[in-house]
Protein backbone atom coordinates (compact mmCIF):
# COMPACT_ATOMS: atom_id res chain seq x y z
CA UNK A 1 0.00 0.00 0.00
CA UNK A 2 1.15 3.53 -0.67
CA UNK A 3 0.12 6.68 1.06
CA UNK A 4 -2.03 9.17 -0.76
CA UNK A 5 -0.80 12.73 -0.25
CA UNK A 6 -3.03 15.61 -1.24
CA UNK A 7 -1.80 18.70 -2.98
CA UNK A 8 -3.01 20.98 -0.20
CA UNK A 9 -0.01 20.41 2.04
CA UNK A 10 1.38 18.06 4.63
CA UNK A 11 -1.13 15.77 6.36
CA UNK A 12 -0.89 14.08 9.72
CA UNK A 13 -1.38 10.31 9.52
CA UNK A 14 -3.48 7.81 11.45
CA UNK A 15 -1.80 4.45 10.79
CA UNK A 16 -4.07 1.57 11.81
CA UNK A 17 -2.78 -2.00 12.24
CA UNK A 18 -5.55 -4.53 13.05
CA UNK A 19 -4.67 -7.96 14.51
CA UNK A 20 -1.16 -6.81 15.43
CA UNK A 21 -1.57 -7.62 19.13
CA UNK A 22 -1.77 -11.24 20.24
CA UNK A 23 -1.75 -13.20 23.50
CA UNK A 24 1.44 -12.30 25.41
CA UNK A 25 2.66 -15.90 25.61
CA UNK A 26 2.16 -16.28 21.86
CA UNK A 27 3.87 -12.94 21.20
CA UNK A 28 6.98 -14.22 23.00
CA UNK A 29 7.19 -17.13 20.57
CA UNK A 30 6.31 -15.17 17.42
CA UNK A 31 8.77 -12.32 18.08
CA UNK A 32 11.55 -14.44 19.59
CA UNK A 33 14.05 -13.99 16.71
CA UNK A 34 12.62 -10.91 15.01
CA UNK A 35 14.27 -7.52 14.54
CA UNK A 36 12.21 -4.51 13.50
CA UNK A 37 14.56 -1.49 13.61
CA UNK A 38 12.02 1.07 12.41
CA UNK A 39 9.42 0.05 14.98
CA UNK A 40 12.08 -0.11 17.70
CA UNK A 41 13.15 3.41 16.81
CA UNK A 42 9.56 4.64 17.01
CA UNK A 43 8.93 2.87 20.32
CA UNK A 44 12.10 4.28 21.91
CA UNK A 45 11.56 7.89 20.88
CA UNK A 46 7.80 8.33 20.77
CA UNK A 47 7.61 8.68 24.54
CA UNK A 48 5.10 6.68 26.56
CA UNK A 49 2.97 4.06 24.82
CA UNK A 50 -0.72 4.54 25.54
CA UNK A 51 -2.64 1.34 26.26
CA UNK A 52 -6.33 1.12 25.39
CA UNK A 53 -8.75 -1.59 26.47
CA UNK A 54 -12.31 -1.98 25.23
CA UNK A 55 -15.04 -2.16 27.87
CA UNK A 56 -16.47 -5.70 28.15
CA UNK A 57 -19.12 -6.40 25.50
CA UNK A 58 -18.66 -3.08 23.71
CA UNK A 59 -20.16 -3.17 20.25
CA UNK A 60 -17.06 -2.41 18.08
CA UNK A 61 -13.76 -4.22 17.78
CA UNK A 62 -10.63 -2.44 19.01
CA UNK A 63 -9.65 -1.13 15.56
CA UNK A 64 -13.20 0.07 14.92
CA UNK A 65 -13.20 1.87 18.26
CA UNK A 66 -9.92 3.60 17.35
CA UNK A 67 -11.50 5.15 14.25
CA UNK A 68 -15.22 5.40 15.03
CA UNK A 69 -15.32 5.59 18.84
CA UNK A 70 -16.09 3.14 21.64
CA UNK A 71 -19.81 3.96 21.58
CA UNK A 72 -20.21 3.40 17.84
CA UNK A 73 -22.83 0.92 16.69
CA UNK A 74 -21.28 -1.59 14.28
CA UNK A 75 -24.69 -2.08 12.66
CA UNK A 76 -24.85 1.55 11.60
CA UNK A 77 -21.27 1.36 10.35
CA UNK A 78 -22.04 -1.67 8.18
CA UNK A 79 -25.23 0.00 6.95
CA UNK A 80 -23.08 2.90 5.76
CA UNK A 81 -20.72 0.44 4.04
CA UNK A 82 -23.71 -1.17 2.29
CA UNK A 83 -24.93 2.21 1.05
CA UNK A 84 -27.90 2.39 3.43
CA UNK A 85 -29.07 5.53 5.18
CA UNK A 86 -28.83 5.72 8.99
CA UNK A 87 -31.87 4.25 10.72
CA UNK A 88 -34.46 6.88 11.53
CA UNK A 89 -37.56 4.95 12.67
CA UNK A 90 -35.94 2.16 14.65
CA UNK A 91 -32.82 0.93 16.41
CA UNK A 92 -30.54 -0.91 14.00
CA UNK A 93 -28.63 -4.06 14.86
CA UNK A 94 -26.54 -6.43 12.80
CA UNK A 95 -27.42 -10.11 12.43
CA UNK A 96 -24.86 -12.42 10.82
CA UNK A 97 -25.42 -16.08 9.89
CA UNK A 98 -22.85 -18.15 11.75
CA UNK A 99 -21.82 -21.63 12.86
CA UNK A 100 -21.50 -22.92 16.41
CA UNK A 101 -19.30 -25.95 16.94
CA UNK A 102 -19.39 -28.21 19.98
CA UNK A 103 -16.01 -28.04 21.76
CA UNK A 104 -15.57 -30.04 24.96
CA UNK A 105 -18.14 -28.58 27.35
CA UNK A 106 -19.13 -25.45 25.43
CA UNK A 107 -20.16 -24.04 22.07
CA UNK A 108 -17.42 -22.38 20.01
CA UNK A 109 -18.03 -19.71 17.37
CA UNK A 110 -16.36 -20.44 14.05
CA UNK A 111 -15.17 -17.77 11.63
CA UNK A 112 -18.22 -16.71 9.54
CA UNK A 113 -15.94 -15.77 6.64
CA UNK A 114 -15.48 -19.49 6.00
CA UNK A 115 -19.20 -20.22 5.48
CA UNK A 116 -19.40 -18.95 1.87
CA UNK A 117 -23.12 -18.32 2.13
CA UNK A 118 -24.84 -17.78 -1.24
CA UNK A 119 -27.48 -15.13 -1.85
CA UNK A 120 -30.09 -17.86 -2.44
CA UNK A 121 -29.21 -19.55 0.87
CA UNK A 122 -29.33 -16.25 2.73
CA UNK A 123 -32.72 -15.28 1.34
CA UNK A 124 -34.20 -18.71 2.03
CA UNK A 125 -32.96 -18.84 5.61
CA UNK A 126 -34.01 -15.25 6.30
CA UNK A 127 -37.52 -15.84 4.93
CA UNK A 128 -37.91 -18.89 7.18
CA UNK A 129 -37.22 -16.93 10.36
CA UNK A 130 -38.90 -13.61 9.51
CA UNK A 131 -42.13 -14.54 11.39
CA UNK A 132 -40.14 -15.55 14.48
CA UNK A 133 -38.26 -12.27 14.44
CA UNK A 134 -41.46 -10.26 13.93
CA UNK A 135 -43.13 -11.96 16.87
CA UNK A 136 -40.15 -11.01 19.04
CA UNK A 137 -40.33 -7.36 17.92
CA UNK A 138 -37.68 -7.34 15.19
CA UNK A 139 -37.91 -6.28 11.56
CA UNK A 140 -35.52 -7.91 9.09
CA UNK A 141 -34.46 -5.80 6.12
CA UNK A 142 -34.46 -7.51 2.70
CA UNK A 143 -31.35 -9.57 1.97
CA UNK A 144 -29.56 -8.04 -1.01
CA UNK A 145 -26.12 -8.82 -2.46
CA UNK A 146 -24.64 -5.90 -0.53
CA UNK A 147 -26.06 -7.22 2.75
CA UNK A 148 -25.41 -10.89 2.03
CA UNK A 149 -23.48 -11.54 5.22
CA UNK A 150 -24.46 -8.48 7.26
CA UNK A 151 -28.21 -8.72 7.73
CA UNK A 152 -29.91 -5.61 9.08
CA UNK A 153 -32.43 -5.79 11.93
CA UNK A 154 -34.51 -2.96 13.35
CA UNK A 155 -36.05 -3.01 16.82
CA UNK A 156 -38.81 -0.47 17.46
CA UNK A 157 -38.81 -0.47 21.25
CA UNK A 158 -36.15 1.31 23.26
CA UNK A 159 -35.20 -1.55 25.57
CA UNK A 160 -31.41 -1.26 26.09
CA UNK A 161 -29.34 -4.02 24.54
CA UNK A 162 -25.62 -4.29 23.84
CA UNK A 163 -24.10 -6.98 21.61
CA UNK A 164 -20.43 -7.33 20.67
CA UNK A 165 -19.16 -7.53 17.10
CA UNK A 166 -18.72 -11.10 15.89
CA UNK A 167 -14.97 -10.60 15.35
CA UNK A 168 -14.53 -10.25 19.10
CA UNK A 169 -16.04 -13.68 19.78
CA UNK A 170 -14.57 -15.88 17.02
CA UNK A 171 -12.98 -18.97 18.51
CA UNK A 172 -14.42 -18.32 21.98
CA UNK A 173 -17.05 -19.90 24.19
CA UNK A 174 -20.22 -18.19 22.93
CA UNK A 175 -21.70 -18.08 26.44
CA UNK A 176 -19.26 -15.31 27.32
CA UNK A 177 -20.44 -13.10 24.45
CA UNK A 178 -24.23 -13.23 24.63
CA UNK A 179 -26.10 -9.91 24.22
CA UNK A 180 -26.90 -8.24 27.51
CA UNK A 181 -28.01 -5.03 29.15
CA UNK A 182 -25.43 -2.25 28.68
CA UNK A 183 -24.63 -2.20 32.40
CA UNK A 184 -25.06 -4.39 35.43
CA UNK A 185 -28.03 -2.37 36.66
CA UNK A 186 -29.84 -2.53 33.31
CA UNK A 187 -33.02 -4.44 32.57
CA UNK A 188 -32.08 -7.86 31.12
CA UNK A 189 -35.49 -8.36 29.47
CA UNK A 190 -34.35 -7.47 25.92
CA UNK A 191 -31.33 -9.78 26.15
CA UNK A 192 -33.43 -12.68 27.45
CA UNK A 193 -35.98 -12.08 24.70
CA UNK A 194 -33.25 -12.26 22.05
CA UNK A 195 -31.86 -15.48 23.47
CA UNK A 196 -35.30 -17.11 23.31
CA UNK A 197 -35.68 -15.84 19.76
CA UNK A 198 -32.30 -17.16 18.59
CA UNK A 199 -32.98 -20.54 20.25
CA UNK A 200 -36.12 -20.86 18.13
CA UNK A 201 -34.17 -19.81 15.03
CA UNK A 202 -31.58 -22.51 15.71
CA UNK A 203 -34.28 -25.17 15.94
CA UNK A 204 -35.90 -23.99 12.69
CA UNK A 205 -32.62 -24.00 10.80
CA UNK A 206 -31.56 -27.41 12.11
CA UNK A 207 -33.69 -29.31 9.58
CA UNK A 208 -33.88 -26.63 6.89
CA UNK A 209 -33.24 -27.92 3.33
CA UNK A 210 -30.49 -25.32 2.96
CA UNK A 211 -28.53 -26.89 5.79
CA UNK A 212 -29.32 -30.44 4.67
CA UNK A 213 -27.82 -29.60 1.28
CA UNK A 214 -24.77 -27.95 2.85
CA UNK A 215 -24.22 -30.95 5.12
CA UNK A 216 -24.44 -33.34 2.15
CA UNK A 217 -21.69 -31.32 0.44
CA UNK A 218 -19.49 -31.36 3.53
CA UNK A 219 -19.97 -27.63 4.20
CA UNK A 220 -20.49 -26.25 7.71
CA UNK A 221 -24.15 -25.68 8.46
CA UNK A 222 -25.57 -22.25 9.26
CA UNK A 223 -26.93 -23.02 12.70
CA UNK A 224 -27.18 -19.67 14.47
CA UNK A 225 -27.62 -15.93 14.03
CA UNK A 226 -25.10 -13.62 15.69
CA UNK A 227 -26.37 -10.25 16.92
CA UNK A 228 -24.11 -7.16 17.05
CA UNK A 229 -24.73 -3.53 17.89
CA UNK A 230 -26.04 -1.31 20.64
CA UNK A 231 -29.02 0.39 19.03
CA UNK A 232 -27.49 3.87 19.16
CA UNK A 233 -27.59 6.12 16.15
CA UNK A 234 -24.53 6.23 13.94
CA UNK A 235 -21.90 8.60 15.38
CA UNK A 236 -20.30 11.37 13.40
CA UNK A 237 -17.92 9.96 10.82
CA UNK A 238 -14.20 10.78 11.08
CA UNK A 239 -12.83 13.27 8.58
CA UNK A 240 -9.90 12.23 6.38
CA UNK A 241 -8.46 13.90 3.30
CA UNK A 242 -7.05 10.58 2.01
CA UNK A 243 -7.67 6.92 2.86
CA UNK A 244 -5.51 3.93 1.93
CA UNK A 245 -7.08 0.69 3.13
CA UNK A 246 -8.70 -2.55 1.98
CA UNK A 247 -11.08 -2.64 4.97
CA UNK A 248 -14.68 -2.22 3.83
CA UNK A 249 -15.71 0.08 6.67
CA UNK A 250 -12.83 2.43 5.88
CA UNK A 251 -13.16 2.46 2.10
CA UNK A 252 -16.84 3.44 2.57
CA UNK A 253 -15.88 6.65 4.37
CA UNK A 254 -16.44 9.86 2.46
CA UNK A 255 -13.30 11.86 1.68
CA UNK A 256 -13.13 15.31 3.26
CA UNK A 257 -10.72 17.32 1.06
CA UNK A 258 -10.22 20.03 3.70
CA UNK A 259 -9.31 17.61 6.49
CA UNK A 260 -5.80 17.75 7.88
CA UNK A 261 -5.36 14.01 8.49
CA UNK A 262 -4.99 10.96 6.29
CA UNK A 263 -5.75 7.34 7.18
CA UNK A 264 -3.83 4.22 6.26
CA UNK A 265 -4.26 0.65 7.44
CA UNK A 266 -1.87 -2.28 7.28
CA UNK A 267 -4.22 -5.26 6.87
CA UNK A 268 -1.74 -8.10 6.43
CA UNK A 269 -2.09 -9.52 9.95
CA UNK A 270 -5.87 -9.97 9.77
CA UNK A 271 -6.23 -13.16 7.72
CA UNK A 272 -3.39 -15.08 9.42
CA UNK A 273 -4.70 -14.14 12.87
CA UNK A 274 -8.22 -15.25 11.95
CA UNK A 275 -7.01 -18.69 10.90
CA UNK A 276 -4.30 -18.94 13.56
CA UNK A 277 -1.74 -19.15 10.77
CA UNK A 278 1.13 -17.86 12.86
CA UNK A 279 3.83 -18.58 10.30
CA UNK A 280 1.84 -16.40 7.90
CA UNK A 281 1.49 -13.76 10.61
CA UNK A 282 5.27 -13.75 11.07
CA UNK A 283 5.77 -13.32 7.32
CA UNK A 284 3.77 -10.09 7.50
CA UNK A 285 6.21 -8.57 10.00
CA UNK A 286 8.78 -7.81 7.31
CA UNK A 287 6.14 -6.11 5.15
CA UNK A 288 4.92 -4.10 8.13
CA UNK A 289 8.47 -3.02 8.96
CA UNK A 290 9.04 -2.06 5.33
CA UNK A 291 5.99 0.17 5.36
CA UNK A 292 7.12 1.81 8.60
CA UNK A 293 10.48 2.59 6.95
CA UNK A 294 8.58 4.34 4.16
CA UNK A 295 6.44 6.29 6.64
CA UNK A 296 9.57 7.48 8.46
CA UNK A 297 11.17 8.49 5.17
CA UNK A 298 8.08 10.49 4.18
CA UNK A 299 8.01 12.13 7.57
CA UNK A 300 11.72 13.02 7.36
CA UNK A 301 11.19 14.72 3.99
CA UNK A 302 8.16 16.68 5.25
CA UNK A 303 5.58 14.77 3.20
CA UNK A 304 3.87 13.46 6.35
CA UNK A 305 3.26 15.29 9.61
CA UNK A 306 2.63 13.75 13.01
CA UNK A 307 1.87 10.01 12.97
CA UNK A 308 -0.44 8.12 15.32
CA UNK A 309 0.23 4.38 15.16
CA UNK A 310 -2.58 2.12 16.40
CA UNK A 311 -1.44 -1.45 17.07
CA UNK A 312 -4.72 -3.27 17.63
CA UNK A 313 -5.75 -6.63 19.02
CA UNK A 314 -9.20 -8.07 19.57
CA UNK A 315 -10.04 -6.19 22.76
CA UNK A 316 -7.36 -3.53 23.07
CA UNK A 317 -4.75 -1.39 21.36
CA UNK A 318 -1.41 0.30 21.91
CA UNK A 319 -1.04 3.83 20.62
CA UNK A 320 2.27 5.46 19.68
CA UNK A 321 2.38 9.09 18.57
CA UNK A 322 5.47 10.66 17.04
CA UNK A 323 6.43 13.69 15.04
CA UNK A 324 9.51 14.47 13.02
CA UNK A 325 11.26 16.08 15.98
CA UNK A 326 10.58 13.09 18.25
CA UNK A 327 12.54 10.74 16.04
CA UNK A 328 15.49 13.11 15.89
CA UNK A 329 15.99 13.47 19.65
CA UNK A 330 19.44 12.96 21.14
CA UNK A 331 20.26 9.66 22.82
CA UNK A 332 19.98 11.10 26.35
CA UNK A 333 16.25 11.69 25.83
CA UNK A 334 15.46 8.26 24.54
CA UNK A 335 12.98 6.08 26.39
CA UNK A 336 13.62 2.40 27.04
CA UNK A 337 12.23 0.62 24.01
CA UNK A 338 9.96 -2.25 25.05
CA UNK A 339 10.91 -5.69 23.80
CA UNK A 340 9.02 -6.59 20.64
CA UNK A 341 7.18 -9.40 22.41
CA UNK A 342 6.11 -6.91 25.07
CA UNK A 343 4.96 -4.42 22.44
CA UNK A 344 2.93 -6.99 20.47
CA UNK A 345 1.44 -8.70 23.54
CA UNK A 346 -2.18 -7.69 24.04
CA UNK A 347 -2.65 -6.49 27.58
CA UNK A 348 1.03 -6.88 28.48
CA UNK A 349 2.83 -3.94 30.04
CA UNK A 350 4.48 -1.57 27.58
Amino acid sequence: MGMAINSGGMLDLDFLVPSALVDPSLASELLRDQTLPALARIASRAGSIEAFELPPHASPTAWQAMIFGVESNVAELWAMACGLAPSADGRRFLAEPAHFKVANDHLRLDDPHDLDVTIAEARTLAAAIAPVLAEAGWRLAPIEPATLRHWMLLRDDEAPLSAAAIDRAIGDNVAAWQPRAPDAQGDPAAALSWRRCVNEIQMMWFGDPVNEARDALGKPTINTLWLSGNGAQRPAMPQYAAIDSSLTLLTALAIAPDARRSLESFDGFIAPARHEDWSGWREQLALFEGRLVEVLRLQATGSVGAVTLFLCGRDGAKILRFGRRDLGRFWRDWQRAPALAELFGEGSAA
